[in-house]
């Protein structure tokens, strides 16, 4: 009975890691290809600038964002930034939060362009856009965005470059959490091991998870807010990267427990006395001894 019980909770951890896995790798990996739609789809947060504020943000330039260069909307992620354009009718009315919000639930993004996968990619929205742009045209062309944007800047770069820091470890000790609890089939005193990582890799997942949501929802709610000014709006898009990253989390707390109980199982059987059966002399004594009283 004991056997069984170990196996069971030495084997569904190994499979829930390995989905924990998928996601976590699946999220971490977004933003690299426009090629693939889910990849692309997969970013921190992006930007809309269909509506922009060209006096405000661009210091009264009278060209339009297509004739200077730029894409409708921008989405960046912990590899690059993408690019698109949308079908939607961009003719649509829009002063508050609420309408902002059903304008990207109904949005289509047409991705067109990733930049070059880049480890450590520096999300740096002033500098990604003029960078996107002609050479000629970025040199005079000055952006300004929104006052608290702006001093969220060096959060929202530390923040990515944290955050794949993070996931790189998760996944990493993932691998090696699977991998221990795999071998602790045969050799239980690894369980330890898979437990050990296992809870290394929730502690990184569920900081950089926590860390990506609190900094880039900010960064949204700061272009929101100041939309009826620079018209420039901001979403997290579907929640790709954050449904993933946050399933991941869950699940690898799931697997924790799991082998936390196979530690537990093992120490248990590992101290389970033995029955050691008591022998009986077949011809035990039946004399006496007789005492001399003096």
């Amino acid at each position: 009975m004991h056997g069984c019980l170990r196996f069971f909770f030495k084997i569904v951890p190994v499979v829930i890691m390995l989905i924990a896995l998928i996601l976590a790798g699946l999220s971490q990996g977004g933003s690299r290809s426009k090629n693939v739609a889910f990849n692309s789809s997969t970013y921190l947060f992006k930007i809309d600038l269909t509506r922009v504020n060209m006096d405000k943000v661009f210091e009264n330039d009278d060209r339009t964002i297509a004739e200077l260069g730029f894409s409708q909307i921008y989405s960046f992620g912990l590899w690059g930034y993408c690019k698109g354009q949308t079908s939607s009718d961009t003719d649509t009315t829009i002063s508050t939060e609420e309408e902002i919000k059903q304008w990207f639930s109904k949005q289509d993004y047409n991705v067109t362009y990733c930049s070059k996968p880049k480890s450590l990619f520096t999300i740096d929205i002033v500098d990604n856009l003029l960078n996107d742009i002609e050479t000629s045209v970025s040199s005079s062309l000055s952006i300004t965005l929104p006052p608290a944007v702006v001093k969220q800047k060096g959060a929202i770069s530390a923040c990515a470059h944290a955050a794949f820091i993070l996931l790189l470890i998760g996944v990493a000790a993932l691998g090696l959490s699977m991998l221990c609890s795999l071998l602790a089939l045969l050799l239980p005193s690894l369980s330890g091991f898979a437990l050990g990582f296992g809870l290394l890799a929730f502690v990184a997942l569920i900081i950089g998870a926590a860390s990506t949501l609190v900094t880039y929802t900010k960064v949204k709610n700061n272009f929101n807010n100041s939309y009826n000014t620079y018209g420039i709006m901001a979403s997290l898009g579907d929640n790709k990267f954050y449904g993933m990253i946050w399933a991941a989390v869950v699940l690898t707390l799931i697997a924790c427990i799991f082998n936390l109980i196979a530690v537990c199982l093992d120490r248990f059987v590992s101290k389970e006395p033995t029955r050691t059966e008591q022998v009986h002399d077949e011809n035990p004594f039946m004399g006496y001894e007789e005492k001399q009283f003096q």
